[in-house]
């Protein structure tokens, strides 16, 4: 259902900061597979994911993002890893 202009209220955009939870990939590896691009009997190369992960992180820093960091724990699953993670304002 469309408003009409004259009763539309305008208000100013105003841009917010954003935060990121970061955690560098120092452990990151395939242990077993949970879809078609994770095979875990070709090793990955974690030169190039903390390469990305850096760059990813310049990217956010660049467009006025700051960095929450996270410490990275070897014994968690990606699916570990990203849950229970609750941020507040």
């Amino acid at each position: 259902m469309s408003v009409p202009a004259t009763q539309r209220v305008h208000t100013e955009r105003q841009a917010t900061s954003r935060h990121y939870v970061m955690c560098p990939p120092q452990y990151f590896a395939v242990r077993y597979a949970i879809n078609p691009w994770m095979d875990p009997a070709h090793p990955v190369d974690r030169d190039l994911a903390l390469g990305q992960w850096q760059a990813l992180r310049e990217t956010y820093e660049a467009s006025g993002g700051s960095e929450l960091p996270h410490h990275a724990l070897r014994s968690l699953s990606p699916a570990e890893a990203g849950c229970g993670v609750r941020l507040g304002r």
